[in-house]
C-alpha cells in the first residue's frame, strides 16, 4: 500500500495517493495536533489521559475534555473518510488510540532522526557519512511545527530535533573542512549560512562560519559581516562573539590594505566612511574591540600632553525582586546609549561593554572633572523618564592605577 507521506518540520502536510489530508500553511486545529501525535508515536498506542494532557495544557483547559476530545477524534476520522471511506485509519483499543499499523507512514522527522542517530553512532567510512549527513540537512527544513510552540511538549521535541540537526551540521562541518578543498569549503559555507537563519545565536556555528570564510580567503566579506552579526549577538547574549571569531577579524583587518600610489584613494576611502555616518554630534560609539585600539591610542597623546584618560562605567539595574521583558530593557538600554551620544563631547568615545553596562573614554584635563560629567549624564537620564524603575550606577576610575577612584549609586 502507498505510504502516508508527512511533513512536520517547518510546517504540517499529509498526502496520501493523490489526496492531499492536510494543505502546508493549514492552521492547526485539535482534530489536526490529534493526528500530529498518532504519527508521533509511530506504532504505538497513546491513551486518552495523555492526549488531553498534550492537547489542552492549563492555559487552555476545556471545560469537558474528555468529550471534546471525542469530537477531534470524529472530525479527524471523518476527514481521512474523504481519501478512503472503506479503510478504518484509527482503532480505538480500550482507551487509547493507536494508527492502523497496516497502513504505512512516512514522516520527515522519523528520517531525519534515524539518519542522524546512525551517523553519530554507526562505524561508517566517511564518505558515507558525507552523504547521510547531506541528506539529515536536507531534510531539515525549519523547526518542529512551530504553531504548536504554546504547548510543552511540542517545544521538547523542537529543541530535541533542533540539537540533533546541529550535531548533524558539526559532524558535516568537520567532514568539509578538513577535505583542503574550495569547493567542499563552499558548500560549508551555504550549509552554515542556512543553519544560522534557523540558530542566530549558536556560538559553535559562528566559529565554524568564520573558520570558513578564513580559508576561502574571504576578508573583505568578513569586515563586512562581523559587525552585524557580533552587535545582535552581543545585543542577545550580553557578550562577545567567541575570541577565535574575533582573531579572525582581526586577521582579516590586518590583511586587507594592498599598495597604491596616490594617497587621494586614502582620502577618498577616509572620507567617505565619514559621510556613511550621521552628522558628527556627540561622543563616538564603536565596538569594544575597536574601543581597545582607541584608548591605547588616547592614552598616549595624553601622556604626551600631560592630560589624563578617565575610565566610566556605566550600570543600569533594576529594582530589586522587578519583573521585566526583554524588548523593555534593551529600550531603557537604547535610551542610555542615546543619552550618552548627546551629552558627551565630540572627543569622548563610548562602547557596549556587556548586556547592562556603557564604558566611556573620557580625556580630560584633570581627574576631578569627571564628576561634572557624571552629574550631567544623571541629570540627562533622569529626563529621558526611563520606562523601568532602573538606577545608575557609576564607577569612575583612572587606567593608570586601574583603582577605582569614585563609586556612587543614585537612584533614578
Amino acid at each position: 500500500m502507498e505510504p502516508f507521506k508527512v511533513t512536520m518540520f517547518g510546517e504540517f502536510s499529509v498526502y496520501w495517493k493523490d489526496h492531499c489530508i492536510v494543505e502546508a500553511g493549514t492552521r492547526l486545529n485539535k482534530p489536526f495536533e490529534v493526528l500530529i501525535l498518532l504519527f508521533q508515536r509511530r506504532d504505538l498506542r497513546i491513551s486518552n489521559e495523555e492526549l488531553m494532557n498534550r492537547l489542552w495544557n492549563e492555559d487552555s483547559k476545556a471545560d469537558n475534555p474528555a468529550g471534546a476530545l471525542k469530537s477531534a477524534i470524529y472530525l479527524l476520522r471523518q476527514l481521512l473518510k474523504k481519501a478512503d471511506p472503506e479503510t478504518n485509519f484509527i482503532f480505538t483499543e480500550g482507551k487509547q488510540y493507536v494508527w492502523n499499523p497496516e497502513i504505512p507512514v512516512q514522516v520527515d522527522l522519523w528520517d531525519f532522526e534515524d539518519i542522524v542517530l546512525k551517523v553519530k553512532y554507526d562505524d561508517l567510512l566517511e564518505e558515507e557519512k558525507l552523504q547521510l549527513c547531506r541528506r539529515a540537512i536536507h531534510l531539515y527544513t525549519g523547526d518542529f511545527l512551530p504553531g504548536l510552540s504554546e504547548h510543552q511538549w511540542a517545544i521538547q521535541q523542537s529543541v530535541y530535533y533542533r540539537r540533533l540537526y546541529m550535531d548533524a551540521i558539526e559532524i558535516i562541518g568537520d567532514l568539509l573542512f578538513s577535505k583542503g578543498s574550495r569547493d567542499y569549503w563552499n558548500e560549508l559555507l551555504s550549509i552554515c549560512n542556512r543553519a544560522i537563519l534557523t540558530d542566530p545565536f549558536n556560538e559553535k556555528l559562528y566559529i565554524l562560519l568564520f573558520k570558513t570564510m578564513q580559508q576561502l580567503d574571504m576578508k573583505q566579506e568578513i569586515l563586512n559581516y562581523y559587525p552585524v552579526v557580533s552587535q545582535n549577538y552581543f545585543d542577545e547574549m550580553g557578550e562577545q562573539m567567541p575570541q577565535i571569531v574575533r582573531n579572525i577579524y582581526q586577521w582579516a583587518s590586518n590583511s586587507t590594505y594592498h599598495t597604491i600610489k596616490d594617497i587621494y584613494q586614502i582620502e577618498q576611502d577616509l572620507e567617505g566612511t565619514i559621510r556613511s555616518e550621521r552628522p558628527i554630534n556627540g561622543a563616538y560609539f564603536c565596538s569594544y574591540e575597536v574601543f581597545k585600539h582607541i584608548f591605547h591610542m588616547i592614552v598616549r597623546s595624553a601622556d604626551r600632553e600631560n592630560n589624563c584618560v578617565i575610565l566610566m562605567l556605566l550600570t543600569l539595574s533594576l529594582e530589586n525582586g522587578m519583573d521585566f521583558s526583554k524588548d523593555q530593557f534593551n529600550k531603557t538600554m537604547e535610551m542610555l546609549k542615546e543619552v550618552i551620544e548627546t551629552t558627551m563631547r565630540k572627543g569622548d568615545v563610548f562602547s557596549r561593554y556587556s548586556r547592562n553596562q556603557f564604558v566611556l573614554m573620557l580625556p580630560v584635563k584633570k581627574s576631578k572633572d569627571s564628576k561634572q560629567v557624571e552629574k550631567r549624564l544623571r541629570q540627562a537620564f533622569s529626563k529621558h523618564h526611563p520606562p523601568l524603575p532602573v538606577y545608575l550606577e557609576v564607577i569612575t576610575g583612572l587606567p593608570s592605577s586601574v583603582v577605582i577612584n569614585q563609586s556612587e549609586i543614585n537612584r533614578i
